[in-house]
Order: structure tokens, then sequence, then C-alpha cells
């Protein structure tokens, strides 16, 4: 897609970004600590992805459903 300076550009700001969403993510995750580990929070975030997992699941399904049936 991109040439020359643009294909470096390009490179050098996915490294950054990157870079950045990692720290940051790592940050959180450190100063969420103590909260995360809780039982109560736990099983909601579990919860929660569970929603989300059978959400997707039920969506793909009737889209199979709906196009070959």
């Amino acid at each position: 897609q991109f040439e020359g300076h643009d294909r470096i550009a390009f490179a050098l700001g996915t490294i950054m970004a990157s870079f950045v969403w990692f720290y940051t993510l790592s940050m959180g995750a450190a100063k969420l600590g103590p909260t995360l580990s809780k039982p109560k929070v736990k099983k909601g975030i579990d919860i929660a992805v569970a929603l989300m997992m059978f959400t997707i699941a039920y969506v793909l399904a009737s889209e199979l459903i709906t196009k070959y049936w």
C-alpha cells in the first residue's frame, strides 16, 4: 500500500502504537491487580466474557442458518 518514506513512517507508527498499547496495558493491570484479583470481580469478568462469547456464537450460527437454509 505504501511506498518509500510512507512505508517507513507506517512501520514506525505501528511499532510505537504497539509499544504504547502494551505498556499502558501492563501498567493498568499492575494498578488494577488488587481489584481484579477479588473473587466477585473475577466472577463478573467471567460472566461478561461468557455473555460476549454466547452472543457472538448466536450471531454466527444465525447467519450460517440464514445463509444455507
